[in-house]
């Protein structure tokens, strides 16, 4: 479904647009926020994707623009409707995806101590301790690549260190 360099397919975003006009009618921006909201941060399309897209729904039939202001407010017409029903499960797939990213990205940046924007700077640690955690995530997914199964050890490993940072 997703394309590793383009993140999504041309199918998929005009999937995906049209289900977030279905919910309420919106600008192209907010469809880039919503989106950029939805992944974590991992996928914010850019306008020079996201607008011919719009167009194209446009020129289909299955949106209207009308001027809000100097932009375009799209909303979802009945054939686009029609058209998004009967592709129902795959957009929802797409949304379940992208939602799923944005999960994995959450538990990534906890992980690594990282706001929403960047790592956390009022709570950096020490030169030498990044270096030895930068290390550690290193190692750790060397040996998972090497397809051994030491997951369950490596997890092990871990909470005896934490334990062991905490009591020092």
């Amino acid at each position: 479904m997703f394309r590793i360099g383009r993140k999504l397919a041309q199918g998929d975003l005009k999937l995906l647009a049209l289900s977030l006009i279905a919910e309420q009618p919106r600008h192209g921006y907010e469809i880039i926020k919503i989106m950029e909201e939805k992944t974590g941060g991992w996928y914010s399309p850019s306008p020079g994707v996201v607008y011919p897209t719009l167009t194209f729904l446009e020129e289909a039939g299955y949106v209207t623009a009308e001027m809000d202001g100097a932009k375009k407010r799209y909303a979802i017409t009945e054939e686009g409707r029609a058209y998004l029903e009967q592709n129902r499960d795959f957009a929802d797939a797409i949304i379940g995806r992208l939602s799923e990213v944005g999960l994995k990205m959450g538990r990534v940046r906890k992980w690594m101590g990282w706001s929403e924007n960047g790592p956390s700077h009022g709570a950096e640690l020490p030169r030498l301790v990044e270096a030895a955690l930068e290390n550690l995530r290193d190692v750790a997914q060397q040996k998972l690549e090497a397809g051994r199964s030491a997951e369950t050890r490596i997890v092990e490993i871990l909470a005896r260190a934490a334990n062991d940072i905490r009591e020092a």
